[in-house]
């Protein structure tokens, strides 16, 4: 089951300011996906805040003031906006996230030795068991299609930044071949999401079986 995460109301963040927050929790982003109007399909999240672009403008201008918030202008002119460790430190208070069951993964091409293009899956987390249990459902589920779990290949990476703003002691990185990832995949997301115990986003931290 996905929802929107609790908050603890550990800060004086009110909800809107905590829900900008979670739109930057693992990343900078544009500016332009802040707004009302590109929330949702910006964030891929379930719920929105409720700022004019006034309101948003003030809002961003004032948590860049109190060093929470982070402004990059990159070389395409676009305007960025990521918490700083302070910031993170906020929303770690509200949102509590189980770090030790936090999932980041990716499917992606290689090339070969003899320049043939190779599919691959990737999974990402600060403790192995996590990781390799992510796996094995993608697996399962048709997430990472026709993966050889006999071909893994685990490397640890040490002080390494999952999350922007936020450094682990340890990154346990599993990698395997797979096959062709296509937008129309079959993927069993009922029985993805019977055996989850991990999150990979903010509607899965919200959801997640104690």
């Amino acid at each position: 089951m996905k929802k929107q995460p609790t908050r603890t109301y550990a800060t004086n963040l009110s909800d809107d300011e905590l829900i900008l927050f979670d739109a930057m929790y693992a990343g900078s982003i544009e500016f332009e996906g802040l707004l009302v109007d590109n929330f949702r399909e910006t964030t891929e999240l379930d719920y929105i805040h409720h700022f004019n672009h006034e309101e948003l403008v003030q809002i961003v201008d004032g948590m860049v003031g109190r060093g929470v918030m982070d402004l990059l202008r990159t070389a395409d002119d676009e305007l960025r906006v990521g918490l700083t460790g302070a910031g993170g430190d906020l929303w770690e208070a509200e949102r509590t996230p189980d770090w030790g069951r936090f999932v980041v993964y990716f499917m992606g091409t290689d090339m070969d030795l003899d320049g043939h293009e190779i599919w691959f899956a990737e999974v990402q987390s600060p403790e192995y068991d996590t990781a390799m249990a992510f796996l094995e459902v993608a697996v399962e589920s048709g997430l990472f299609p026709d993966a050889n779990l006999d071909l893994m290949e685990t490397q640890e990476y040490f002080d390494e930044n999952l999350v922007g703003w936020r450094p682990f002691e340890v990154v346990y990185v599993l990698r395997v071949p797979c096959g062709v990832v296509e937008e129309d995949t079959p993927v069993d997301w009922d029985l993805y999401e019977q055996k989850r115990t991990w999150w990979t986003d903010l509607m899965e931290l919200g959801g997640l079986k104690a």
